[in-house]
């Protein structure tokens, strides 16, 4: 196409994923992270909050 159209939300959104795309130590963050939920090493909301004293 000659142009495109898209909402500045989406055009935001498009940037903020060009910058995490980037940045060597966030797409690092991001592959642990994803190894953590594959591994099963996660917290409910509850422990969560339990932890933080807001249960």
């Amino acid at each position: 196409p000659a142009a495109v159209v898209i909402s500045t939300e989406e055009w935001e959104a498009l940037e903020e994923t060009l910058e995490i795309l980037q940045d060597d130590e966030t797409l690092a963050a991001l592959r642990e992270s994803e190894q953590d939920v594959k591994a099963g090493r996660l917290f409910s909301l509850a422990e969560v909050r339990r932890d933080l004293g807001l249960a």
